[in-house]
């Protein structure tokens, strides 16, 4: 069960990241911001996530977003592999 309940909180915390994500990217500029200067950090979980926001471009995809208009990520101690919950949903070793 720990592990479903992490997966939910993952799902979810992508979600939220994805919607982050687009309205910072559409917005910045009505708050006198640069949408080519838009840095994704984030520790741990964060981390992991803002790598993931940066590397796979589907999650940007999906709101006309190319990954590589991002300027830099900053992940701090995130995962370099895919989170632990969902390889072994997988079966990956």
């Amino acid at each position: 069960m720990p592990h479903q309940a992490n997966l939910r909180i993952s799902q979810f915390i992508q979600r939220s990241m994805k919607l982050t994500d687009d309205q910072v990217y559409n917005n910045i500029q009505k708050y006198g911001g640069n949408n080519q200067l838009i840095f994704v950090s984030g520790h741990s979980a964060g981390g992991y996530l803002a790598s993931m926001v940066g590397l796979d471009k589907k999650w940007l995809a999906v709101h006309n977003i190319d990954a590589n208009a991002i300027a830099g990520l900053i992940p701090f101690s995130g995962h370099a592999i895919t989170h632990f919950t969902v390889r072994e949903e997988r079966g990956i070793a």
